[in-house]
């Protein structure tokens, strides 16, 4: 990467642990990017974030538009667990329950995660965005907050590690 990113990477030689969220819509890229992570021995946790709703993010094919691409989903995740587990640096995921309020993802997301040998995962209990996919604006629309839904994921996956879910602002 380039300088700039390797300083917004940098943690105090004192902070831990010391966690690191990526995104990114190429395997090569994303697995490359972990391993030098764990050679330089800079973090110690990885999270892949396929949650974002950015339109600047989302356009580019990333963020929560990589779900619904299932093999291009298992490719990061596989990729990030393979550069990473050699020095036993755990990788988490995080993902939102779909697109939009028709087309949920959660589940395949998921077990797509345990199978790849995600440590965990967690997704807040909200789609990407509501109906206005084609004209929203800023791409931050979150839809509606559905946990029950959301804990379909606790029942229906095998995880040795907690699932988390992240409540957003509706809900507290």
């Amino acid at each position: 990467g380039s300088d700039r990113t390797g300083r917004m990477a940098a943690f105090p030689p004192d902070e831990t642990p010391r966690s690191m969220q990526l995104y990114g819509v190429d395997p090569v890229t994303v697995g490359l990017a972990v391993r030098r992570l764990v050679e330089d021995q800079a973090v110690d946790h990885i999270d892949l974030n396929f949650g974002c709703p950015a339109a600047k993010v989302t356009r580019k094919g990333g963020g929560s538009a990589i779900p619904i691409h299932r093999r291009l989903l298992a490719s990061i995740i596989g990729a990030a667990v393979e550069a990473a587990s050699p020095a036993g640096i755990p990788v988490t995921v995080k993902f939102r329950l779909g697109i939009d309020d028709r087309l949920h993802t959660h589940l395949a997301t998921g077990r797509i995660a345990e199978d790849e040998g995600a440590a965990a995962v967690a997704a807040p209990p909200a789609v990407s965005v509501g109906d206005d996919l084609a004209t929203s604006q800023t791409g931050v629309a979150l839809g509606s907050a559905d946990n029950k839904t959301a804990r379909r994921v606790n029942d229906e996956l095998r995880f040795v590690a907690q699932v988390y879910w992240v409540n957003n602002l509706e809900n507290n």
